[in-house]
C-alpha cells in the first residue's frame, strides 16, 4: 500500500466484493426460502408458498459476476502497485 492509501483500483475491488457476496447471500436466501419467509427487504409476499427461483437464479449468477469481476480487479491493482 502507498503512502496515499488505497488505490482507485483496490476500492473498486474492494466494493465488487462486497456487492458480489450481497448478491450471492440474497439469491441462496431466494432460493432456500419459501416466498412467505422472506425477509421483509427481500420483498417477503404473505401468502405465496412457492419458492422465488428466477429471482436466485439472477442472484447466484451476478453474485459470480461480480466476484469474478472483483477478482481480475484485485490482480490489476497488485500489478499496477509494483
Amino acid at each position: 500500500m502507498s503512502a496515499k492509501g488505497l488505490s482507485f483500483r483496490r476500492v473498486v475491488a474492494i466494493v465488487l466484493l462486497i456487492a458480489g457476496i450481497a448478491l450471492l447471500i440474497a439469491g441462496l436466501l431466494y432460493h432456500a426460502l419459501p416466498a412467505d419467509k422472506l425477509p421483509p427487504i427481500l420483498g417477503r409476499l404473505p401468502h405465496v408458498t412457492a419458492h422465488r427461483s428466477e429471482r436466485a437464479q439472477t442472484g447466484v449468477f451476478g453474485g459470480g459476476l461480480l466476484l469474478v469481476a472483483a477478482y481480475f480487479a484485485f490482480r490489476r491493482s497488485r500489478a499496477s502497485s509494483r
